[in-house]
């Protein structure tokens, strides 16, 4: 391959970088190390955007000139088998390590350089070192070296020892010379040891020193080779096994051999997907012109001239003319002395592409790390190892005669991988029942392909049922017309997938099922006798086919379910209640048909039920009165007591019957008198007599009147000409007793009832009032007691007991009223009453008061509690008692609720001047309500009420000192009281704080104005604020020769030179003219910095595989790395501007530019 020139040129290349320390004259410019001292660089310790001085750091132009491939690798841990990150990689050539790299948390690494021969040495602390050598020979190549496994570094020196066996046959080999070389893959320089096995085909290698080894392999016949080993102590059991190795004898030319080896008890498989004969014919793929190979003793050996995976009949040189899985093996190298590896040969290379993977039979576990490849071919062993990832099929290489091998490298699994070499494997999941008589059967199988569907043998599937998906997939079969099947036995049904790689699964046999639509036939032996007084009747039938007996209608037994064809068959249904049963009896074959036999009688096991359906009338002048009843069953009546009847006959079932009654010889008609015993039974055809039904009690009054009672008298009432509404079986003259009159004196007769209206009676109870009729006969009833009753015309009178309190704190308050009656309770106007808070029915209404007081808690009418800041003077209450006399109106007392707290607020230049040099200070504050004042904390004044707006107290005297307490509360008329108001300070600098400070006698100090920091100013000012004026002392690191006198206000004070660093111990204090002396004030900390920074590190790299390289597209990035924090520096990458930002605080930036290609008139081909 041609070399490809990659011209990169980048010219005009600064950085500036702005600084706010002092202008330092002396540039210098490093373009590497670890102390760069750069001044141009900037310092920014309070990301501060302070400007200050610049300088420019230029870096020469460069060009690359480069073709590259990359390398990639993984280190482990032997002992573990787990990744290692942070192990350091470096890569040498000729003697010079060109770049370092390190693995990432999955113990991967990868780097892109030139090509070329590269040592690559690995390290890591606690594990020895390691070397590999790995060559780059071709423009864009990506080689996978072997996988690392590291070595603790408390491995000690020891014997390595295996054996060498024939990669085809695993038969041990003699007289294989071996020379041992220290780290992998590595084929020149000192040879560290030299063996030949011996008859056992071993070999062995001692005293050697912990670490890797590569063996090179030499015999006649054989196909030189290398195996990498290792020393950790002496080696036994399965790790001596692992240093085993497998060569391969010489191939004709044109032969290849590929042999797969790996150390684990994985289970990996070998798969050979290459170009038949292209007859199209023979094997079941041909009409893809490709075969693939593998572990089926069906699949593992195919033959060209034959075009299949048989040669029946075939000559010795036909035979020979195969492609093989010589060895297939469930375990890798170490495993057992016959584990590993698996190796095929192609006796002779033809035309088309030949494509090799591996498989973990054991997915979805990832293949192992120790996989690896080796082809032989043409004398050469060309070696592939296993890439690092969590893959269970592994796409190792392409090979053509044309072109030769095409390294894949390419990792996936065997349901989502690009280049599809399996075919589909199905399983049964769901049989077709059998027996069953569904014709067109359900049946389900998974796949673990998606494809199309073909079915074989008697079972056809539908069009729109031919497609399978990854998992299960449910079939329905049908015949070849896409009908029903017919009845009978199916047993040669078959299914298979073949999938979008047009790769065929194995037939897959469905279980042998029957189709079954003939249903049982049922014929009746011996019927339920009807109606029948058994409630576990039997009953007899016969059935042509065995079954499963059910049941249906309302019948059920609990004898044997099981069905034999050809019998008769007695069953005994379980208890039955009294009804008219239409039930059948159902046997279900085993192909679920079912056979129906009708069975239809009649339970009857209970009397009749009588009931009364129109009573006699009583009082009555009626003596042959009528009676109606109705009976559950027809039958025949008799009567008891004193009644009899006409009437004997039997009723009709649940029809009404109604009989004269008679004295007890059937035809006498009744005396006048009371009966009470007369009694009716109904015996049905069954002879089962009901009970007695109880005719009721009636009185005969056909000659002396009898009297009942229609309407009484309200028992209170507030009509005092009340009613009375009576009945009396004859007509004639009323007769009044006890203390009732009435201007009423004629009773009417049997026809209708009798209403009198009784005279004007005074209040009170009445309870002897009586009434009788007398007869043109003169015969006179019994007296009639009119019901006791109360006549009651006053109303209640109420009383205000306990008013609202004006105005009120509550939305829900109390009032107290009297009511010298019990009644309910009307509300009128905006207010309703609830039961207080304590009372079991607290927040209901309340709508009965009772003869005493009755406390209300005051709502709106919807129930809700009253509204804030509203007045309620329409709030009414009345009391209607038991009598309907409703009392006049009770009006509540006229009240506004107020629950809202005053709102206190700070007003602007009200607050305290802190520190202040005035014992009694003012303070200004605004309420939104008038209100007593009340003071907290240490302050407290004589100003004890406030008005609605901004207030002006003052303090009574308050010694020096800070006050940090002090607070200021408002109670409204309405008991409101507001929260609690902080009294703030403002100080000289403007700022508000929850304190202030007095300073009369003792002076009492304030910064106003800080040191800057950090600040290139080594003789920097600051301002305070004393209450006196007085001497000013300085202690700590700072002092003043020209400052020292204090005035009572803001003081600007110029400290001597200080040196660089950060100064935290000044303090500033004020002695004044009677020797008194303030606290101290210490100075805020501040970092004095006249020192310009350097720069740590800068480093540029670009987007390509190879960061080296840049082309139009790419992105340059150029690191910066200062030693203190520095403001955003400018960057120019060939004279454009590039992108800057932080990446790590204020030291660490990145810039980054996007190369260009740019035309212009003077240089076109640029």
């Amino acid at each position: 391959m041609n070399k490809v020139l990659y011209i990169i040129l980048i010219s005009l290349f600064s950085l500036t970088i702005i600084s706010c320390a002092k202008k330092d004259d002396s540039l210098s410019s490093s373009s590497s190390g670890d102390s760069l001292s750069d001044s141009g660089s900037t310092d920014n310790s309070d990301s501060s955007s302070d400007s200050g001085s610049s300088a420019t750091l230029k870096i020469s132009s460069f060009v690359i000139t480069l073709t590259s491939g990359t390398i990639k690798g993984s280190a482990l841990s032997q002992s573990s088998n787990s990744a290692l990150s942070d192990v350091n990689v470096s890569y040498v050539q000729s003697g010079t390590t060109i770049v370092d790299t390190a693995t990432d948390s999955s113990g991967d690494f990868s780097k892109t350089l030139t090509l070329g021969t590269y040592t690559l040495t690995y390290s890591k602390s606690g594990y020895l070192d390691e070397i590999q050598s790995a060559t780059l020979s071709a423009d864009n190549q990506t080689l996978v070296v072997s996988t690392l496994m590291m070595l603790p570094d408390s491995c000690t020196s020891g014997t390595i020892s295996g054996t060498i066996k024939n990669a085809s046959n695993r038969s041990l080999i003699e007289g294989v010379s071996l020379s041992a070389r220290r780290g992998l893959n590595v084929t020149t320089g000192t040879i560290a040891k030299t063996d030949t096995t011996n008859n056992s085909g071993t070999y062995s290698f001692s005293g050697m020193s912990p670490g890797w080894y590569t063996v090179e392999t030499s015999k006649s016949g054989y196909i030189a080779s290398t195996f990498n080993v290792y020393a950790c102590g002496n080696q036994s059991g399965w790790n001596s096994l692992k240093q085993d190795t497998f060569i391969s004898t010489t191939l004709d030319p044109g032969a290849m051999r590929i042999v797969l080896s790996w150390k684990t008890t994985d289970d990996l498989d070998s798969h050979l997907k290459a170009p038949d004969n292209l007859s199209r014919q023979g094997h079941s793929n041909a009409a893809h012109e490709q075969f693939h190979l593998y572990y089926p003793p069906e699949y593992n050996k195919f033959y060209y001239a034959t075009n299949n995976f048989s040669c029946s009949g075939c000559s010795v040189s036909q035979m020979s003319d195969n492609v093989t899985l010589d060895l297939d093996s469930q375990e890798g190298i170490g495993g057992c002395d016959t584990c590993g590896p698996e190796t095929t040969t192609i006796s002779a290379i033809r035309s088309g592409t030949y494509s090799y993977y591996v498989h973990n039979y054991n997915a979805p576990l990832p293949l192992p790390s120790s996989a690896s490849v080796k082809v032989y071919y043409n004398d050469t062993v060309t070696t592939f190892n296993v890439p690092n990832s969590a893959a269970d099929l592994w796409h190792v290489f392409d090979f053509d005669n044309s072109s030769g091998f095409t390294t894949i490298n390419t990792m996936g699994s065997d349901t989502s991988f690009t280049a599809d070499i399996f075919a589909p494997k199905l399983s049964e999941v769901t049989a077709v029942t059998t027996r069953t008589n569904d014709t067109t059967p359900n049946y389900t199988f998974s796949s673990n392909e998606a494809g199309d569907i073909t079915s074989g043998g008697g079972c056809y599937i539908a069009n729109d049922n031919d497609t399978a998906s990854t998992g299960n997939n449910t079939i329905t079969f049908r015949n070849s017309s896409g009908g029903g099947l017919s009845q009978g036995t199916y047993d040669n049904c078959t299914i298979r997938v073949t999938d979008s790689a047009s790769n065929t699964s194995d037939n897959l046999s469905v279980s042998t099922f029957t189709i079954d639509t003939t249903a049982p036939s049922l014929t009746q032996v011996t019927a339920v006798p009807s109606p029948t007084r058994d409630n576990t009747s039997s009953y007899t039938f016969t059935t042509n086919e065995a079954g499963t007996i059910s049941y249906s209608g309302g019948c059920s037994s609990s004898d044997s379910t099981t069905a034999v064809a050809d019998q008769n068959i007695t069953i005994t249904f379980n208890e039955l209640a009294d009804d008219t049963y239409n039930c059948s009896v159902i046997v279900t074959d085993n192909a679920s048909n079912q056979g129906t036999l009708p069975v239809q009688f009649i339970i009857d096991t209970t009397a009749p039920t009588l009931n009364e359906v129109t009573a006699v009338s009583t009082p009555t002048d009626n003596n042959t009165p009528s009676y109606t009843f109705r009976s559950n069953e027809a039958g025949t009546i008799t009567y008891g007591g004193s009644c009899g009847s006409l009437s004997s006959s039997a009723v009709t079932d649940n029809t009404s019957k109604t009989i004269t009654l008679t004295q007890p010889d059937n035809s006498t008609p009744l005396s006048d008198g009371t009966y009470d015993n007369c009694t009716i039974a109904v015996t049905d055809n069954t002879s089962k007599t009901s009970d007695n039904l109880t005719v009721n009690s009636f009185t005969i009054a056909a000659d002396k009147p009898a009297l009942l009672q229609i309407t009484a008298v309200p028992t209170l009432t507030n009509d005092n000409i009340t009613n009375y509404t009576f009945f009396s079986t004859l007509p004639g003259t009323i007769n009044y007793g006890g203390a009732c009159n009435s201007d009423n004196t004629t009773a009417v007769g049997k026809d209708n009832n009798t209403t009198i209206t009784f005279n004007a009676l005074g209040d009170g109870t009445y309870d002897n009032c009586t009434i009788s009729v007398t007869t043109s006969a003169s015969n006179t009833s019994d007296n009639l007691s009119v019901n006791s009753f109360t006549i009651d015309t006053t109303a209640p009178s109420l009383s205000q007991v306990t008013a609202v309190t004006n105005p009120i704190n509550s939305q829900s308050p109390n009032y107290t009223f009297y009511s010298d009656e019990a009644g309910e309770i009307t509300y009128a106007g905006s207010c309703i009453g609830e039961f207080p808070s304590g009372h079991a029915n607290a927040g209901q209404r309340k709508e009965n008061a009772v003869a005493d007081n009755n406390t209300i808690t005051l709502q709106r009418t919807n129930g809700s509690v009253l509204i804030d800041g509203t007045t309620y003077s329409d709030c009414k209450i009345s009391v209607t008692d038991n009598a309907s006399n409703t009392s006049d109106n009770l009006t509540v007392n006229t009240f506004t609720v107020d629950v809202t707290r005053p709102t206190l607020n700070y007003v602007t230049g009200g607050r305290v001047p802190t520190p202040d040099n005035d014992s009694t200070p003012d303070y200004t504050f605004n309420s939104s309500e008038a209100g007593d004042i009340t003071y907290g904390g240490s302050c407290s004044s004589s100003d004890n009420s406030s008005s609605a707006g901004d207030n002006r107290i003052t303090f009574n005297t308050l010694g020096d000192g800070t006050y940090s307490n002090c607070t200021i509360k408002v109670t409204d008329n309405a008991s409101n009281e507001s929260y609690a108001h902080t009294v703030q300070g403002r100080t000289q600098r403007g700022t508000n704080i929850n304190s202030f400070t007095i300073g009369v006698n003792k002076p009492a100090l304030d910064y106003v104005i800080n040191v800057p920091t950090p600040s290139n100013d080594n003789a920097s000012d600051y301002t305070f604020y004393s209450t006196l004026p007085g001497t000013i002392n300085y202690s700590g690191d700072c002092s003043s020769d020209n400052d020292t006198t204090a005035l009572a206000d803001n003081n600007t004070v110029t400290f001597n030179a200080l040196p660089d660093g950060t100064h935290n111990n000044c303090k500033i204090s004020v002695t004044t003219s009677s020797g008194v002396v303030s606290d101290n004030l210490s100075v805020s900390s501040f970092t004095i910095d006249t020192t310009a920074p350097t720069l740590s590190s800068l480093t540029i790299l670009s987007n390509n595989d190879n960061n080296t390289i840049a082309r139009v597209g790419n992105r340059i990035t150029l690191t910066i790395n200062a030693h203190e924090n520095i403001q955003t520096p400018t960057v120019l990458i060939a004279g454009n501007s590039a992108s800057v930002s932080r990446v790590s605080g204020y030291t660490g930036w990145s810039a980054t530019y996007t190369i260009c290609l740019l035309y212009t008139s003077d240089a076109a081909d640029e």
